[in-house]
């Protein structure tokens, strides 16, 4: 699979507001009222990015076919969408993503229209697969590394009181997920349980963990998306899509906004979401998430120790008695002629858990 290793340069035709595009889309399918074919088209074309990138070959990036996507949900009418036979209008999906790529989210709606993407930005996006799983599963405590042991009681009660299914299996779960959205262009949940004995139970699970990632492909049934009204643009569009990377066409059948998205879902959503869960989990809550405050402190520390030779590493230490003040968490001193010269990193696991449970106040629980 192919990696966008260096910036994505991608000219805009013009800049334009949502209200403007919402218009567009309305002029722009005219008297053939396709709606279907359209949407099928932008799904298709987001199925064409390769694992690891942000833009199809054209290139038209994930922001701005989802962004289709959601003003097509708005204006268009998949109200009864067929199944059984699946038509696509790729090239006009193509034109109107050009289109969609002036949508830039500002303040005042009015920017270059130069859109400049580059790695370490999109990282959640295109950073290799396993070092992101293995990051995430390792703070969860799903995961042992090296001196940090797994401790996957927390997670695993929260997740089954709020979904029927330990976190464990909901993640291995949406990993699934992520999987088929590489190759499918959509999946009926039905046919996994058909031949089940436990039919009845498992239906009720599926039906929990597929309406915590899910929004409805219906303009009618919206109430989702409320969260987002902080946003504009395309930053509104990927809010959505990161919370709920599968659109639901009818009770069983599922589409998918952009296989990045799941993607962002089994990593850094996932943390957030496994931290806002335990908001209401009062003592256990607040235990779980200082256990992956400290979890993200250890990982720092082993990786440290094992790419850094030359470095010595300081744990933390109190240098004011008298009020318990402590240093950050990992002081790293260079060293030349086996003596410490200088103080060279400093990395703090509180301060990084601080900024996760801010991001954890947007989630759902």
């Amino acid at each position: 699979m192919g990696y966008r290793r260096k910036p994505t340069f991608s000219l805009a035709t013009e800049e334009i507001s949502e209200e403007e595009f919402d218009k567009h889309i309305v002029k722009f399918m005219g008297s053939n009222n396709r709606w279907e074919c359209l949407f099928w088209g932008l799904i298709h074309l987001g199925k064409s990015i390769e694992e690891g990138d942000i833009c199809t070959k054209h290139p038209i990036s994930v922001q701005a076919i989802s962004a289709s996507i959601w003003h097509i949900i708005k204006n268009g009418d998949l109200q009864n969408i067929q199944m059984a036979k699946v038509e696509y209008c790729e090239q006009a999906a193509t034109e109107l993503c050009k289109k969609s790529e002036g949508m830039i989210s500002t303040e005042n709606g009015k920017v270059l229209s130069i859109l400049l993407s580059v790695f370490c930005p999109n990282y959640a996006y295109q950073g290799d697969m396993l070092y992101l799983v293995a990051n995430t599963l390792i703070l969860l405590g799903l995961a042992p590394f090296r001196g940090i042991a797994s401790d996957i009681q927390y997670a695993e009660d929260f997740f089954n009181k709020s979904f029927g299914v330990g976190c464990t299996d909901y993640y291995r779960f949406v990993f699934c997920l992520w999987s088929m959205s590489l190759s499918q262009l959509y999946l009926d949940r039905s046919s996994w349980i058909s031949k089940s004995k436990k039919k009845d139970e498992l239906a009720a699970m599926f039906a929990k963990i597929f309406d915590s990632i899910s929004i409805s492909a219906k303009a009618s049934d919206l109430e989702k998306a409320e969260f987002t009204k902080q946003f504009n643009g395309k930053a509104k569009i990927e809010a959505i899509f990161n919370r709920y990377p599968l659109i639901n066409i009818d009770d069983n059948f599922f589409t998918f906004a952009g296989h990045p998205y799941l993607k962002v879902m089994l990593t850094r959503k996932f943390l957030q979401r496994a931290i806002a869960i335990s908001r209401d989990k009062g003592k256990e809550g607040e235990s779980f998430r200082q256990s992956v405050a400290n979890r993200f402190e250890s990982l720092v520390g082993e990786l440290i120790r094992g790419s850094l030779a030359d470095i010595k590493l300081q744990r933390e230490i109190e240098f004011e008695k008298n009020t318990n003040r402590k240093s950050v968490d990992w002081i790293l001193i260079e060293k030349e002629n086996g003596k410490n010269v200088r103080d060279i990193s400093k990395c703090c696991g509180r301060e990084i858990m601080k900024q996760h449970v801010r991001d954890a106040e947007h989630e759902v629980s």
